[in-house]
């Protein structure tokens, strides 16, 4: 939720994160990054349970931030812009586990079907409102390869990979952590040798 309108920006920021391995995730040393901020690294015992989901927000206190139960407040460090902006989630080694960007926002609506009630913390890119489940949600993550590219794109129905890096370890560590272990990429476009 990029541009609350229950509360002012810097109280009703908030992200979703959802776990979709079969493992819990502990956030501790992991940092939120994002267009134009410095960033905030996790230094609480955070954790995103396996197969669930947490609320993280600029704000933890419900009497101010629009009465949202979250499990860990940022702060300072990072705001989310109501234009044109990104947030990548990185873990301890710096590496994008995962990222969302988006060109604008509309007020008062979030990505998600849902203001989840947080279980435990997990991290995934949010779907946009009213589609989730369907088949034309479309999903774009780039894949932190190392030199090189690994653009993944997803809309419910297929799955498409252009281009993998030269670390095809490293892109297989990042296939199975988005739960696509044993599942079919339906095309691999590679942009060149």
């Amino acid at each position: 939720m990029a541009d609350p309108t229950a509360v002012r920006d810097d109280r009703g920021e908030w992200l979703r994160l959802r776990n979709t391995t079969n493992a819990a995730i502990p956030l501790r040393g992991w940092r939120l990054a994002s267009g134009g901020d410095a960033g905030v690294v996790i230094r609480s015992a955070l954790v995103v349970p396996a197969r669930g989901t947490i609320l993280i927000a600029r704000d933890a206190r419900r009497s101010v931030n629009g009465g949202l139960a979250v499990a860990w407040g940022w702060g300072r460090g990072l705001t989310l812009g109501n234009g044109a902006d990104w947030v990548a989630l990185r873990d301890a080694r710096g590496v994008t586990v995962d990222s969302v960007a988006w060109r604008t926002t509309r007020p008062g609506i979030s990505w998600a079907p849902h203001v989840p009630t947080p279980r435990a913390p997990v991290a995934t890119a949010p779907i946009p409102a009213g589609e989730a489940g369907s088949d034309s949600a479309l999903v774009v993550r780039i894949l932190d390869v190392g030199q090189g590219d690994a653009t993944l794109i997803a809309n419910g129905g297929s799955t498409v990979l252009v281009d993998g890096g030269p670390d095809q370890d490293r892109l297989g560590v990042l296939l199975d952590s988005l739960a696509l272990n044993g599942t079919t990429i339906d095309v691999v476009v590679l942009s060149h040798q």
